[in-house]
């Protein structure tokens, strides 16, 4: 169901990405997707940097039951 979402922004060619969201109650992990208007491409990637700098991310583990 994922792709119902990727397609359009593809499509129209809007600038793009996506960031680790957490994990879900699998213990998975899940991403968010954050686009932008055309043109907004620097402002997308800040806003991604600062989402990475507020969670914490890069020292975030899985729950151990998935280690």
């Amino acid at each position: 169901r994922w792709m119902e979402v990727v397609v359009p922004v593809a499509l129209l060619g809007l600038p793009c990405t996506a960031v680790p969201a957490g994990f879900g109650s699998n213990g998975l992990p899940m991403g968010l997707q954050l686009f932008g208007p055309i043109g907004a491409d620097a402002a997308l990637l800040r806003l991604a940097q600062g989402w990475h700098e507020v969670t914490n991310w890069p020292n975030t583990r899985p729950p151990t039951s998935m280690a």
